[in-house]
């Protein structure tokens, strides 16, 4: 097939074989970590700022562009090229030194599988390691979620391929009545079919409708591939190697999760119709400092074990911390009642600094903006507080009643502009945000906030921008909000870059 045939191999043919499938594995790694190293000190180190410098920035914004306003998953160009680039790497590398023999083909393609298998399970980690190397702060999260998916579909097709050719070969030879029941054999198949079902169920159906279902068998299939793999794969120090790592990555994640765990009552409230807030008392002090942007990943025991939702501190006074959330189903479902009997829960918070810790000294930059939609403000208060006038924060939400919890600070009400889009103007969907169309609903009046700091419709993006970035002012854009929103802020703040203008951005999401 395809000029490759079944060779009968002496022993020491066999050995020189071996010791390619070993070079081929020590490629992927060197080759990947050369990718992350590169990525994070071509944004790191101080270069010149040359003519070439500048034009592979301006490049590298072009390739954030968003490639399509009304289909965010789409992402970027930037983000594509990667995958399609190591996908086709991966089988290039497959096929090298593998001359015409059938069953090397074969195995590499089940080697460069299982060497993509620690680095699949290191994007599944919050890992700082991983997020200062490749210098990527500022998408990490997203970048790492998108990578982590697409990576576990390049090796579900690795091992789909070294399957069909080991299927063709003991057909071909008879030995579909013999070797392939074998007990090994069998373990590697079944194993395919755990990855297939993983790569079925981890489609943005699964994650988004029944969420709780998609992350209780993700654990559970991830961990159950392992011993499958550590039988099926035949070469001692190879699979020792590759597993023992993923196993490593596990209990270190599970560990860091533990230690961090905090006990902790909290007290709901209703802030509006479809707006709780959430005291938390923590029965211990946090592990680090909290610090504007940090996240609190909140359990209840009572009802899951597996199911953890995160949130944006919004103020800290000792061990209390204020959280506040919009009502949808699910957990946040589940405090609405709690609200309503006013009742104390008893729950569990792990206190992350999330992507703020890898944030440039935002107090060194020229302007400073912050965009939120609705309850994404719980990320931008908590920086407002911190760096007052020094920053201009614009808040669209749908009525007035939705700000009154925030504008009790007087740091905020000095530096907001309320944007009163309507209910209609400011679901998930809207991706016109740009456009500054006028709602015909009423703002009204909040005590305390000037009447000029409120406007009727959207906040017209691209005039906000142009008048905080620019000439050679060093900008940074701080965006947590609706999909539209966040998109058209990328697509806004990666045009001004391409222009060669000095801009920083971050989104905040918190995605499946």
């Amino acid at each position: 097939m395809w000029g490759y045939d079944y060779i009968t191999l002496s022993e020491p043919q066999k050995q020189a074989r071996q010791q390619a499938l070993y070079d081929v594995v020590l490629c992927v790694y060197i080759f990947a970590l050369s990718l992350i190293c590169f990525a994070g000190l071509f944004d790191a180190w101080p270069l010149k700022n040359t003519s070439l410098v500048k034009a592979m920035k301006r490049l590298g914004w072009r390739l954030k562009d968003p490639i399509a306003v009304r289909y965010p998953q789409a992402r970027y160009v930037g983000d594509w090229l990667l995958v399609l680039g190591w996908a086709m790497f991966m089988v290039m590398i497959s096929m090298w030194r593998t001359e015409n023999d059938y069953l090397h083909l074969t195995k590499a393609f089940g080697a460069v599988a299982m060497a993509n298998l620690p680095i699949h399970f290191a994007l599944s980690l919050d890992s700082k390691v991983l997020a200062y190397i490749s210098h990527y702060p500022v998408e990490y999260e997203q970048r790492r979620n998108f990578l982590h998916r697409w990576l576990g579909r390049i090796i579900e097709l690795l091992l789909g391929i070294h399957g069909s050719l080991y299927l063709k070969f003991f057909w071909d030879t008879n030995r579909m009545t013999t070797r392939f029941v074998e007990f090994d054999v069998m373990c590697g198949f079944v194993g395919l079919l755990v990855i297939t079902t993983l790569s079925i169920t981890a489609n943005q159906y699964f994650r988004q409708k029944i969420y709780r279902f998609f992350y209780f068998l993700h654990i559970l299939l991830s961990t159950a591939i392992l011993p499958l793999l550590y039988i099926h794969i035949p070469y001692s120090v190879r699979k020792h190697l590759i597993l023992g790592f993923c196993i490593l990555v596990i209990l270190i994640t599970n560990a860091r999760r533990f230690l961090h765990r905090i006990p902790a009552r909290g007290v709901v409230r209703r802030i509006s119709s479809d707006l709780l807030s959430l005291t938390l008392t923590l029965q211990k002090d946090p592990r680090s400092p909290i610090t504007p942007g940090s996240h609190a990943i909140i359990q209840n025991p009572t009802f899951s074990h597996f199911h953890k939702n995160p949130f944006s501190v919004v103020s800290v006074d000792r061990r209390q911390i204020q959280l506040v959330c919009r009502v949808h189903n699910g957990f946040t479902r589940e405090l609405a009642e709690f609200a309503e009997s006013s009742q104390i829960v008893e729950l569990t918070a792990r206190i992350s600094a999330g992507p703020s810790r890898y944030f440039p000294d935002l107090t060194k930059f020229d302007n400073v903006l912050f965009i939120a939609g609705g309850v994404g403000a719980t990320f931008a208060v908590s920086w407002v507080r911190e760096l007052k006038d020094r920053c201009r924060f614009v808040w669209a939400v749908r009525s007035l009643d939705e700000t009154r919890w925030a504008l009790e600070e007087e740091a905020v009400r000095e530096n907001v502009e309320v944007y009163v889009t309507g209910q209609k103007e400011m679901e998930e969907e809207g991706t016109e945000m740009t456009e500054g169309l006028l709602s015909k609903e009423e703002g009204g009046e909040v005590e305390g906030l000037d009447k000029g700091r409120i406007y009727q419709g959207r906040p017209n993006l691209g005039r906000i921008l142009g008048e905080v970035a620019g000439d050679g002012r060093r900008t940074a854009v701080l965006v947590c909000g609706p999909v539209g929103m966040n998109i058209m802020t990328r697509r806004a703040v990666a045009k001004l870059g391409a222009q060669g203008e000095k801009v920083w951005l971050h989104v905040e999401e918190f995605g499946y």
